[in-house]
């Protein structure tokens, strides 16, 4: 039996756009998760422990910087892959969302074929270490 597909956090204020990418995803074999503002992507993650997420940084209730800065509090959340995919893009927005604890600033509209490509890599690559050991 082969192993599960990668799981996958969405969480955007925007329903269109987490329903894109959900199926986006889904496609492509993720098992994907959403939400559609910060305290409940944080109950997702809490109760689902995806291996990655892709948030918005301007939601309601719990912004995507306070959000990732909780995910990288968790023992469980430390290696997740963060993807911040947002309209805010100036160079001061990249620098706070990378200090906040995402891996990758990335500013809409994304191409999703390669969002999915990189986010690929990324879960591929992390399985592999898990797998060795390290």
């Amino acid at each position: 039996m082969s192993e599960p597909g990668p799981s996958l956090l969405v969480a955007d204020d925007s329903a269109d756009a987490v329903e894109t990418l959900a199926m986006l995803f889904e496609f492509d074999g993720y098992r994907v998760f959403t939400a559609l503002d910060g305290e409940s992507a944080w109950a997702v993650a809490e109760r689902e422990r995806p291996e990655a997420a892709v948030l918005d940084i301007g939601m309601p209730r719990l912004n995507g910087h306070d959000l990732a800065r909780r995910l990288r509090a968790t023992d469980w959340g430390r290696e997740m892959l963060l993807v911040a995919v947002t309209g805010w893009g100036r160079e001061d927005d990249r620098v706070a969302a990378l200090a906040a604890g995402f891996d990758h600033h990335l500013v809409k509209p994304v191409d999703a074929t390669a969002l999915a490509a990189s986010l690929g890599g990324w879960v591929a690559a992390a399985r592999a270490r898990r797998a060795g050991g390290g």
